[in-house]
């Protein structure tokens, strides 16, 4: 009876940790901010039923508790790997998002997942030890609990950033709207890219959405010179692709991190829990965020 009444609490805890742990082992089948945010709007869509689950960008503006501007941007992004759609409400003029099938039958798939896991902690640990897990655990949920109203706890989780780090949700431009190219890209395809994007490196992905690495005209040059001109209707880019110069960072970079890697590279490439693109962060953007945190200090 006692490992009865302890198991919903267990289970409770164990995925309210979730957002505050670093846990990207045990998901396969979503990334972890996409499992927690989805999670947080399927349930609002359920407490919305009787308007057909409809989640005003409004109502997970203030779950999220971040700007409307940054919402857009995560919603835009999830939009992207098909696991949301927004839509115009014509009567209230207001934006809402509903859960793709999708989006539903991946959340579920990575919640059993995590039933799973739960019940082999149920199992496999002791009930002395058990007891000890809830008590640091229930402390630790009280301390966040505080800390959230303070910190803005839930979009630090997104972000994976420590208190006193960058905003870097902030800094991101999404890959919506980033130029980028997939790997069977044949090379003349890619000139007419950069040529148009006018940039000198653009970001390189798999069909998955995986990251790969960089393409640069100087990569393109060099291939040319060494290969003649005859290749580059016929060959794709998969054998030009530069893997160390633009190192994935992942969602969970802190400022510090950040820094070191973009005094290396115009730009960084991050990418989520399955190392798939989800947009770049610009040595210019990171520069001109430190500016204005010098300004308003030295106003202050």
């Amino acid at each position: 009876m006692e490992s009865s009444n302890q198991k919903p609490e267990i289970y409770e805890i164990f995925d309210h940790l979730l957002e505050f742990s670093d846990m990207s082992s045990v998901f396969k089948v979503l990334a972890r901010t996409e499992y927690i945010i989805l999670g947080k709007i399927l349930r609002a869509s359920e407490e919305n039923a009787e308007n057909g689950g409809r989640v005003y960008l409004e109502d997970i503006k203030n779950k999220l508790e971040t700007p409307m501007s940054k919402v857009s941007e995560i919603v835009r992004v999830m939009s992207d790997e098909g696991l949301l759609s927004w839509k115009l409400d014509p009567k209230t003029k207001k934006t809402y998002v509903t859960i793709t099938e999708m989006g539903k039958e991946r959340c579920e798939r990575q919640k059993q997942g995590m039933v799973k896991i739960g019940s082999r902690l149920e199992e496999e640990i002791t009930e002395e030890d058990k007891s000890i897990f809830l008590k640091v655990v229930k402390k630790s949920r009280e301390v966040l609990e505080e800390e959230k109203n303070n910190t803005k706890a839930l979009l630090d989780v997104f972000l994976g950033k420590k208190e006193g780090s960058m905003n870097l949700l902030s800094l991101l431009k999404p890959k919506s709207f980033v130029t980028y190219v997939e790997n069977s890209c044949t090379i003349r395809e890619v000139i007419d890219i950069l040529k148009e994007s006018g940039f000198a490196s653009i970001p390189v992905i798999n069909k998955q959405g995986i990251y790969l690495g960089t393409i640069s005209d100087g990569d393109i040059l060099w291939y040319i010179d060494e290969h003649g001109m005859d290749c580059i209707d016929k060959q794709s880019i998969s054998g030009i692709i530069n893997k160390k110069r633009n190192p994935a960072v992942h969602d969970t970079i802190d400022s510090s991190e950040t820094m070191r890697s973009i005094v290396k590279q115009n730009f960084l490439c991050m990418v989520d829990d399955r190392d798939c693109f989800i947009g770049i962060i610009t040595r210019k953007d990171v520069m001109s965020y430190f500016e204005e945190e010098i300004e308003k200090h030295h106003i202050g």
